[in-house]
């Protein structure tokens, strides 16, 4: 199972999605505040409106999946979650942010637990060695990208940074798509 390339590409897929999703949570904060100019209240409240919209994205995924199929979803949660972070990275209204936010969150939210649905159901009698290894990934993924976003904001600046998130996401759908 280790050295199945569908669980490798899907493992990597989550590592990405993870350290896009936690990247952007970990410096929504700030970017709004240092590079948006939005009042201190207004930036931190980024982070609990990008959170409530991976919620309602998750709720709402699930009643998506009675009508797609797991990759047709998680295709889609990262291309629309990749555009609407990048619109955010663009634009430079911090109010309007707070709704590009939520929408990012949204699209987002179906990923994680779409890509362990599908990594369960690819290896039916084998799904909890599989579920651990993908999730083990997402892990890495945790533990790396926020750090590395922080790290690269210091030389190239916050709003550059996340632009690691965008290029996460879009490797994640070129890895969903072959």
């Amino acid at each position: 199972i280790v050295r199945d390339r569908f669980v490798l590409r899907i493992s990597i897929s989550l590592a990405l999605y993870v350290g896009a999703e936690l990247g952007l949570a970990s410096w929504v904060a700030a970017y709004l505040e240092k590079d948006l100019g939005a009042p201190g209240p207004l930036a931190a409240s980024s982070v609990a409106v990008f959170w409530v919209g991976i919620g309602v994205g998750r709720m709402v995924c699930a009643g998506l999946t009675r009508r797609f199929q797991d990759h047709t979803l998680i295709r889609w949660a990262f291309g629309l979650g990749a555009a609407f972070q990048a619109i955010l990275l663009l634009m430079h209204a911090p109010t309007v942010a707070l709704a590009v936010i939520f929408c990012t969150g949204f699209c987002l939210g179906p990923t994680w637990p779409t890509i362990i649905s599908l990594a369960g159901g690819a290896f039916p009698r084998n799904s909890g060695a599989v579920i651990g290894i993908v999730a083990a990934f997402g892990c890495a993924g945790a533990a790396v990208f926020p750090k590395l976003i922080g790290g690269a904001s210091d030389s190239i600046g916050l709003r550059a940074a996340l632009w690691i998130c965008v290029a996460c996401l879009l490797t994640g759908l070129g890895m969903m798509t072959w």
